[in-house]
């Protein structure tokens, strides 16, 4: 698998699964919340052999 299957396909997929059970609680009167654990990768500057995963990362963090 490339590093943009793994990064990034993940997190809208596990979301659209888990976002209406969340809301579901939410009407009952519990919380609920998708926590998305990116790096501090999302923030740098692409460093020569990383722009793709630094891409992917910046995707998660701006995803949640």
């Amino acid at each position: 698998m490339t590093c943009i299957n793994v990064n990034t396909f993940p997190y809208p997929i596990i979301t659209k699964f888990v976002l209406p059970k969340i809301l579901q609680r939410n009407k009952k009167g519990k919380k609920g919340a998708v926590i998305t654990i990116s790096s501090v990768g999302a923030d740098a500057y692409a460093v020569e052999g990383l722009g793709i995963y630094v891409a992917t990362k910046a995707f998660n963090l701006r995803f949640s």
